[in-house]
């Protein structure tokens, strides 16, 4: 077996999500050929722009790693790594020999680099060290933006990214996308954190209480493939709406119409009826959207994260989809329920909605995605007072293109709700769904071809007639209502009492965890402490209601404990691991034990809300709960 297989061998077990890079073509590879140093180690020329550059010391390319890592003495401070470009391995093989740096992510920007490494080396042992944490490889935009929320989600302490010239020099531009979505990502978390910290009750309320409306109601499985080839328009709330919606009223039967959620306020206004509303938000302010509009006539799709308050109010057909979590996948388990990617806005559920029709074209209207001419809204929608979009204009600092070719205001936060549609759309394009943005004077959309509505209106009315209503009129209520509310109620109730029992072993884990602090005698007792620790831990989040109602409503919690759990696993010294469990679990425990008395009565109302819906079935059947 020669030096080619026995890597191939070694990825299959270790690396299987890798093999597909190396399985290019020879001919694939031109520009990159092999030579020895002085050395006689392997080195690689790369040739770029018609120049002849090597990957490595002409001379001795060891020491050549040795010494630019010497140079770095912002290592010092440093315990997670992100290498770009690890060259023939040498670069690699002087990181792991750093005594102090535990946790090293790989990002080798040029796939063919990548295949000449696996040909000409044994990479098994450099591969195997426990140090490093994931391996990234290609030059896809895509690679580089799943590497830095990788990041962001696995870092505990001080992270520094390490390039060596030769990759700084050939992969510039790489090298500056990769710093600034790990700087964009980190800036997410952040983010992130504050909004599941003001939410996690709210969010487990409202999927909790809906379950009387995704019991009554028909999944959106329905829906899959039911408009095979059609167009989609994707109508949302910017202010550019305003001129072009008037052609809607002409496509109703051309184009299915998907108001994206508050846009359903302006179409309302302008007497304009789409096929279907999308809803996703679990916040007040979506709330007060359906509030202001008429409720009896455009189906809801929405996903179960949403404000169970617009379910009571809403007088017409609903169907749901959901988002990937452990809470959802528990509750629905046998249900047929369409998972969609949790996104920053709903545009980005509407555009996964139309492509799960079968929409191979997507027409975004409205979609500005920043603040032409410091307008914030289309007319008609008002959920939000004037002040809030004073305050939200006067915080626009930031510019982005626009499909006029000048610059639009915006947000920190718009530009990042923009950056992530565009991340969607380039998924969405592998599957040859076309989409075109005809937002008059809205932020360039990147991965979207931008056509004015005023041209593209005349060959959709080309498009044969078809009705689109009829399939909502088909689908209107689960006729297993009566047995899945039942199964329901009885699920809910064990994990009523396993929350119960669950919150005594809490309190008796934070408690011994306290204790761990004064035990500074017998280095054997507090071995025998660690253990039961361990074992108390692992009793607890082993439950069922802990793998689901903690997880999805302390997952941000549970997240950065898990970034020191690696630290507290390798460190040997067992007064520094009970350091280590005291500041990091002692920390998760606390915020469980103060979360246990509000689980413990959203899911008493739940239920409550099941039996009272149960109750009420004999009537009809889209009788409100409240």
């Amino acid at each position: 077996m020669n030096v080619f297989e026995n890597n191939i061998k070694f990825f299959k077990q270790s690396y299987p999500d890798l093999l597909p890079l190396l399985n290019e073509e020879e001919e694939q590879r031109i520009g990159y050929k092999y030579t020895k140093t002085l050395n006689d180690e392997v080195n690689l020329i790369v040739k770029q722009e018609g120049k002849d550059i090597h990957l490595h010391s002409k001379y001795n390319a060891t020491e050549e790693a040795r010494k630019w890592l010497a140079s770095k003495r912002e290592l010092k401070e440093a315990n997670f790594i992100l290498l770009f470009g690890m060259g023939m391995g040498y670069f690699l093989e002087a990181v792991l020999a750093l005594s102090h740096i535990n946790n090293i992510v790989i990002y080798e920007p040029d796939r063919q680099i990548f295949r000449k490494l696996i040909e000409s080396r044994d990479i098994t042992k450099l591969f195997s060290n426990k140090k490093i944490k994931a391996i990234a490889v290609g030059a896809d935009e895509f690679i580089r933006l799943q590497l830095a929320y990788h990041i962001s989600e696995n870092v505990s302490e001080s992270f520094l990214v390490l390039a060596p010239p030769v990759y700084q020099k050939l992969y510039a531009t790489f090298l500056e996308e990769l710093t600034g979505h790990i700087k964009e990502a980190f800036a997410n978390q952040i983010t992130n954190f504050h909004t599941l910290q003001s939410f996690q009750t709210a969010w487990l309320e409202n999927v909790l209480f809906s379950l009387p409306y995704t019991l009554a109601y028909p999944t959106a499985s329905f829906l899959k493939n039911a408009f095979e080839d059609c167009k989609v328009i994707i109508v949302g709330s910017g202010p550019s709406l305003k001129e072009d919606i008037h052609y809607l009223s002409e496509l109703r039967d051309k184009c299915f119409i998907i108001a994206a959620g508050s846009s359903i306020q302006a179409l309302q206004h302008y007497g304009i009826k789409p096929h279907l509303v999308i809803s996703i938000d679990g916040g007040l302010p979506n709330y007060k959207v359906f509030e202001n509009v008429d409720t009896t006539q455009v189906p809801l799709l929405f996903i179960s994260q949403i404000h169970y308050g617009i379910l009571d109010i809403y007088r017409t057909n609903m169907m749901y989809g959901m988002f990937n979590n452990k809470l959802s996948s528990y509750l629905y388990e046998d249900k047929d329920v369409p998972v969609f990617v949790s996104t920053m806005s709903v545009t980005g559920t509407a555009i996964q909605v139309a492509k799960y029709v079968g929409a191979k074209e997507i027409i975004l209207m409205g979609q500005d995605l920043s603040y032409p001419k410091k307008e914030f809204y289309s007319p008609g929608v008002n959920h939000i007072s004037q002040e809030t979009k004073d305050i939200v204009l006067q915080s626009a600092q930031l510019w982005v293109d626009n499909v006029d070719g000048d610059q639009n205001p915006t947000t920190e936060s718009m530009l990042s709700t923009l950056k992530d549609i565009e991340m969607l759309i380039k998924v969405v394009n592998l599957d040859e769904v076309n989409i075109i943005n005809t937002s008059k004077h809205g932020a360039k959309i990147e991965g979207t071809l931008w056509e004015s509505m005023d041209k593209l209106y005349k060959e959709l009315l080309e498009l044969p007639s078809k009705n689109y209503d009829n399939i909502f009129e088909a689908n209107q209520s689960n006729p297993n209502y009566l047995v899945e509310t039942t199964k329901i109620i009885n699920k809910l109730n064990q994990s009523l009492k396993e929350t119960n029992k669950i919150s005594k072993k809490i309190i008796e884990l934070k408690e011994a965890i306290d204790k761990l602090s004064s035990k500074r005698g017998n280095s054997k007792d507090l071995n025998r402490a660690l253990l039961k620790v361990n074992d108390s831990w692992k009793w607890i989040t082993n439950k069922e209601v802990f793998k689901t109602f903690y997880s999805f409503s302390l997952e941000q919690y549970i997240n950065i404990y898990l970034r020191y759990v690696p630290t507290i696993v390798e460190t040997q010294d067992p007064y520094k691991k009970s350091a280590l469990i005291v500041k990091h679990l002692g920390s998760l425990l606390t915020k469980i034990i103060e979360f246990t008395p509000h689980l413990i009565v959203i899911l008493e109302n739940a239920i409550a809300r099941l039996e009272k819906k149960r109750l009420n079935n004999l009537g009809e059947r889209d009788d409100r709960i409240f």
